[in-house]
């Protein structure tokens, strides 16, 4: 979705309300694709001030996303704000080289047009916490057998022999380097 500054900015006094919802059907974060249930909300104002132009907004989304340590599907309400300077592209100019004071946040854009499903993207996946849980004490699965530890409770013994210690069959070789004596 794209909005044409110059035509905004003249028409409405230098400030726009923004409330926008905005499609964005998944987000490939690491290899994961996240599904964005419903259309992203964008609520704010864009305004010019001291010949500079502004985004502050807060954006919300609901995600479909699987738990880092159980693999169940589950729906996550995410939010975040954001205050940006918004900068005209120039030839040989970006982000790093517009970016005078290192905390502001600059958003370069091209002819007068900001792409907001492209804003509201990149913050989204900037928001999304790295491990993703269903719930704080979320038992994950079994390393033996794979079974959901927070719906049943599986008969693996995971305790240590005195005899045998139990090892991954992949690591088993590296025991070989560390004989017991």
């Amino acid at each position: 979705m794209n909005i044409n500054l110059s035509r905004i900015m003249a028409v409405n006094n230098n400030q726009v309300d923004l409330d926008y919802q905005i499609d964005v059907e998944s987000i490939n974060y690491y290899g994961d694709k996240i599904i964005i249930s419903k259309p992203a909300s964008l609520r704010g104002k864009l305004y010019y001030m001291d010949e500079k132009t502004f985004l502050d907004c807060a954006i919300s989304a609901e995600l479909q996303v699987n738990c880092s340590r159980c693999l169940k599907s589950f729906h996550r309400d995410l939010s975040a704000k954001l205050s940006v300077e918004l900068i005209e592209e120039q030839d040989g100019l970006n982000a790093d080289d517009a970016n005078d004071d290192d905390d502001d946040d600059i958003i370069l854009y091209q002819d007068d047009n900001i792409d907001l499903a492209k804003i509201v993207r990149e913050q989204i996946i900037m928001s999304i916490p790295m491990k993703l849980l269903c719930h704080e004490n979320c038992k994950g699965l079994c390393v033996q057998c794979g079974v959901n530890k927070n719906e049943e409770q599986c008969q693996c013994k995971l305790d240590n022999d005195e005899d045998e210690e139990k090892v991954d069959f992949r690591l088993s070789k590296l025991k070989e380097l560390f004989p017991k004596d």
